[in-house]
């Protein structure tokens, strides 16, 4: 019942426009799933926690992700 609602809702909001952040968060949410156990043992202060977390996250989707994906790209001959 709860996927049921949450693609309704979805679906409803499909032709709207949101924050520029909000989609930003979304590209870099995979290394903040990745650097967040390991940074909760460094810094334990929750606000200074998400003061590095999200910086981290950019850099590393920057620096790792974006060129991991071009590289796979290139590899299998797919574009975009």
């Amino acid at each position: 019942m709860l996927a049921f609602a949450a693609s309704g809702l979805a679906y409803a909001l499909r032709g709207r426009t949101f924050p520029l952040w909000l989609p930003w968060l979304g590209l870099i949410s995979f290394s903040v799933y990745l650097l967040h156990p390991i940074l909760l043992h460094v810094l334990p202060d929750l606000p200074l926690f998400f003061l590095a977390l999200i910086p981290l996250s950019a850099l590393t989707y920057r620096l790792i992700e974006l060129p991991g994906q071009r590289l796979g790209r290139r590899l299998t001959g797919r574009s975009g």
